[in-house]
């Protein structure tokens, strides 16, 4: 299936959005970091079983029904669960060269064509609400973006992500946030600047990061000095200057000397050390 209408315009031809309505969803729906269709969804337009009934009709294509396609576990080696979250599809059915997959987006070419590659049969395609792909993704391949977006549905005041780490799920967390939602969580970066730059990475605007980033922290474990065995010293002058504190006034200096406590190592525990980023206008 390689249909080339847009889902606007199928909308239009089929009687269920008006020309104004459209241009208006267009000029709009990017700002808020939306696709199409779900910022038709959010804004009261149409339902998303209307988009699909919609969908299937004039693109000729099967709707999904819990009832007709069951569950097979199976399929997750078939389409891996990374390529499953890129392309948003999930393998329902594979019979001999053809692999039965559910979407919410059947016109997502550059998603089609990156599944058939890989398994390397011709794709089906099932339309399915947004609703049904997370409960699909979760059920085969346990997804945590199906799982955040259960918790959103709550409407909580706080939510915690506790890692960021694909597009869909980054996503997800910006939607939150620019919905009235406080969203905390963790990033793999080298420094507090850098969460900036792995949003933008995995996809997220940078329009939307300046709208929705309010302060990034970044961290470094440190050992402590044994306090069993801790005693003054002096350091040389060259490491002194390395850190900038030759002639900036008296600091008292201890190291561990080394005890049964710390099995000899001079160090017993960690302490934290802390980078904050607020991110202001100028930023």
């Amino acid at each position: 299936m390689r249909n080339k209408s847009k889902l606007g315009e199928i909308l239009v031809e089929a009687g269920r959005l008006t020309n104004t309505q459209l241009q208006q969803a267009l000029a709009e729906h990017k700002k808020k970091g939306l696709r199409l269709g779900q910022y038709l969804v959010r804004e009261g337009y149409l339902s998303e079983s209307e988009i699909v009934d919609v969908l299937s009709r004039q693109l000729k294509l099967e709707t999904y029904r819990p009832d007709k396609f069951f569950l097979d576990m199976t399929l997750s080696k078939v389409l891996p669960a990374d390529l499953a979250h890129r392309c948003q599809a999930v393998p329902l059915k594979k019979a001999d060269m053809l692999l039965t997959v559910a979407m919410t987006d059947p016109q997502n070419i550059r998603a089609i064509d990156a599944i058939e590659q890989h398994v390397k049969t011709e794709v089906e395609i099932v339309l399915c609400t947004e609703q049904h792909l997370n409960h699909l993704i979760s059920s085969i391949y346990g997804s945590f973006a199906g799982g955040l977006r259960s918790i959103l549905r709550q409407d909580p005041d706080v939510v915690m992500v506790g890692e960021v780490r694909d597009k869909e799920t980054a996503k997800i967390a910006v939607q939150a946030a620019l919905t009235g939602h406080m969203v905390l969580t963790t990033l793999h970066t080298n420094d507090a600047a850098g969460a900036i730059t792995r949003l933008i990475d995995m996809g997220v605007e940078p329009f939307l990061v300046s709208s929705v980033l309010g302060v990034s922290f970044s961290q470094r474990l440190v050992r402590k000095v044994c306090p069993g065995c801790k005693e003054a010293y002096r350091p040389s002058g060259d490491v002194l200057r390395y850190w900038q504190l030759e002639g900036n006034g008296d600091y008292d200096f201890v190291q561990g000397k080394g005890c049964f406590h710390c099995m000899h190592t001079g160090y017993k525990g960690r302490t934290g050390v802390y980078e904050v980023l607020t991110i202001n206008n100028e930023i």
